[in-house]
């Protein structure tokens, strides 16, 4: 259930919270159609996460102010379109790299639990929020606060079964920056606008894909928001 805190409305915040759960009912009415199903439990988790975020967010600038009513219907949605892309199987290791508030990784991780996630995000006040949230609602998810290319040179060279990251860089900047993170057999998910073909092709001419033996595998619409999901597939 939502944490007491996170249900007050602040002095001068334009979003009613409650406005969160009427959102996710949509959302989750929309899901089911893409066989994507969320549990009591999950949406409990869901919506929990979305109320402390808004909370913090007075505060600590985690999203830009206007964005806030968009929670739901619009990061959440989106990260949850990760789904459409890539299998989620138990066991399997994750990590999202830049994550922000937690956008995908940690609305994945609450979605469908069964994986092993890792956060990781170079700024000190989200990953402050993010151990906050996650040592409540999923204490086995891994926030580590460190730049990605430190994290790379730091990490024994431990690889993972997906990196997700959201649209930082071209895709080819991302295979350079974080694709030795994905395990040969892995994948690599990135959000992309709809310039994604072009991305490809340039990162196919420069051979940026050549060097870690990454192939195209998928690139899906998001049918319930506007964001495209591409996949890059590790042989």
């Amino acid at each position: 259930m939502p944490h007491p805190r996170s249900t007050r409305r602040r002095r001068g915040s334009p979003v009613d919270p409650e406005r969160f759960g009427q959102d996710l009912a949509r959302l989750v009415q929309t899901l089911s159609a893409y066989s994507i199903d969320l549990d009591e439990a999950s949406q409990a988790r869901l919506l929990d996460y979305s109320h402390e975020l808004l909370v913090w967010n007075r505060k600590h600038n985690l999203l830009s102010r206007s964005d806030e009513a968009n929670l739901v219907r619009k990061h959440i949605a989106a990260s949850l379109g990760v789904f459409l892309s890539t299998p989620h199987v138990s066991g399997q290791r994750w990590i999202d790299v830049g994550t922000g508030a937690g956008f995908p990784g940690l609305v994945l991780q609450l979605a469908l639990p069964e994986v092993e996630m890792t956060l990781l995000d170079s700024s000190g006040k989200r990953c402050e929020f993010l151990r906050a949230v996650t040592s409540r609602l999923s204490p086995g998810t891994h926030v580590v606060n460190q730049r990605a290319e430190d994290f790379l040179s730091s990490n024994g060279g431990a690889t993972y079964d997906v990196v997700t990251t959201k649209a930082v860089a071209t895709l080819g900047d991302c295979i350079q920056r974080f694709g030795a993170l994905v395990r040969p057999g892995g994948r690599m998910i990135t959000f992309k606008g709809p310039s994604w073909t072009q991305e490809l092709e340039e990162a196919q001419r420069r051979r940026q894909l050549e060097g870690l033996a990454f192939v195209p595998e998928s690139a899906v619409r998001v049918p319930w928001v506007e964001a495209h999901i591409v996949a890059l597939f590790r042989r």
